[in-house]
């Protein structure tokens, strides 16, 4: 199945998932058919809801936030999603354009022509409900900690001093692996943690503490595709513009409440039990009122 590269974004949107594999062999401009050169961007297979495969076929936030640029830029699109590491290799060895999904690093932009950011990676520490010693990320440095491999938190703990980093296949993986008891705590995208806590069902998962670190995400392409780059920039100013980025960021949010952390919620429990403390002083205040009115 084809798709015309022309066709709008809300109808190219229903049939993404069947053809963002396939290549478009034209593109039209003024009305001309000329040849279209494909775009071609990789990514993590297992980078839910960013990027993930579902039956085969590539889906997520990031999948739907190429498939309207490369729609907007009248180009064709292949998308293919695997192993992370392998994804990086692949565009730094010249034969993808670029990355979905990438955390943007001063380390990073050395290496990769970075577009404005699509998205917000927000980073967490996972552990069980059972487990007091972990309240944040400074509790980590002689913890088993599980990572995942290439992904930003690695490379944090690596240089923060945490000693037993432990690489996981993916967050389900790590989550198995903590209840198990196996690891003391997983460091993972807030995001993609609460979907795979939803998923799966895991109610003796925890978040720790606040986020240990935000970091902008986009586009992470070729170092010499700078007019890529510009045109990318562009369209994705349009999409933030016209509401499309947001509409696209909505479908995917995952549900906010299976990412706050123990300690807000501790928080949150001390403030409605001072509440509660206030209302019973208030009643216990009035009811003396009265009685010493009645007394009088």
């Amino acid at each position: 199945m084809s798709v015309s590269a022309g066709t709008k974004w809300r109808r190219f949107s229903s049939v993404a998932t069947i053809a963002m594999a396939l290549v478009v062999p034209t593109a039209r401009a003024a009305g001309v058919e000329q040849p279209a050169a494909a775009l071609r961007f990789v990514g993590d297979r297992d980078y839910a809801p960013f990027t993930f495969l579902e039956a085969g076929m590539p889906r997520g936030l990031d999948v739907d936030v190429a498939l309207a640029v490369a729609d907007r830029l009248g180009r064709a699109v292949q998308i293919d999603l695997m192993d992370w590491e392998e994804a990086q290799q692949q565009v730094r060895a010249g034969r993808a354009d670029g990355l979905l999904s990438m955390s943007r690093t001063p380390d990073r932009q050395e290496i990769y022509a970075f577009t404005e950011p699509t998205t917000v990676h927000e980073f967490g520490v996972f552990v069980r409900r059972s487990n007091p010693v972990i309240r944040s990320a400074s509790d980590l440095s002689d913890m088993r900690v599980g990572v995942t491999a290439g992904r930003y938190p690695q490379r944090f703990f690596a240089a923060n001093a945490v000693r037993r980093l432990v690489r996981i296949d993916n967050y389900e993986d790590g989550f198995r692996q903590l209840s198990a008891g196996t690891l003391d705590a997983v460091a993972a995208d807030t995001w993609g943690a609460a979907q795979t806590i939803r998923e799966r069902g895991l109610r003796d998962i925890d978040r720790a503490g606040p986020a240990f670190d935000r970091l902008p995400a986009g586009f992470a392409l070729r170092k010499d595709a700078g007019p890529l780059r510009d045109d990318i920039n562009a369209v994705l100013r349009r999409m933030k513009a016209d509401g499309t980025l947001d509409d696209i960021h909505e479908r995917w949010r995952p549900h906010q409440g299976l990412a706050i952390s123990r300690d807000v919620l501790w928080d949150l429990l001390r403030v409605i039990a001072g509440i509660s403390l206030i209302a019973l002083g208030a009643r216990r205040l009035r009811g003396r009122i009265k009685r010493t009115g009645a007394e009088w």
